[in-house]
């Protein structure tokens, strides 16, 4: 097992050692990388259609900055158009909850990142059908680990949200 992981010979241990560091830093400069300290600001579009037809078109803004070497704070805003009910045409678009993460990476090595952090959800959203009406607030764990051979990163979040407050007619 330690020479599938670790290579067979110091040529190849060598070969997979870069190969780690570059699956590493291309994940963290393309912003996949959970357990990366970096700062960015990014605008994605996502379109989702359901098997109850129900519809989605979303763009997410999202700015992450490094308050330390260890530090990141992520803020994300969505923007959400749906068609929620096509018989009827019921359509509905405006912003969702915004999500605030704040987290510390605790561990970084050629091998495995660790991160962990808080996540704090608000009742942004434009209307009660893009929101919860609740504040949640949750831990929050990654890892990434580079798999130099698959020339891939498996990375694993662990998120856990307990609402804190807001509407009470609203489910938790």
């Amino acid at each position: 097992l330690q020479s599938l992981l670790q290579g067979a010979n110091p040529e190849e241990h060598a070969r997979l050692e870069e190969e780690r560091i570059r699956i590493s830093e291309a994940a963290k400069k393309f912003g996949t990388d959970p357990t990366a300290i970096n700062g960015y600001y990014e605008l994605n579009y996502a379109n989702n259609t359901f098997s109850n037809n129900l519809r989605t078109n979303t763009v997410n803004a999202d700015v992450r900055l490094p308050l330390t070497p260890n530090w990141v704070l992520r803020v994300t805003l969505p923007y959400v158009w749906a068609d929620l009910d096509l018989t009827r045409g019921l359509t509905t678009n405006g912003t969702s909850d915004m999500t605030v993460r704040s987290g510390h990476r605790i561990y970084a090595s050629p091998d495995v990142a660790l991160f962990i952090g808080t996540d704090v959800v608000f009742p942004t959203g434009s209307n009660d059908r893009l929101s919860t009406g609740k504040y949640t607030l949750g831990p929050a764990g990654a890892a990434a680990i580079p798999l130099p051979r698959l020339r891939s990163l498996l990375i694993t979040t662990v998120q856990d949200f307990n609402s804190v407050g807001g509407d009470p007619s609203r489910a938790d």
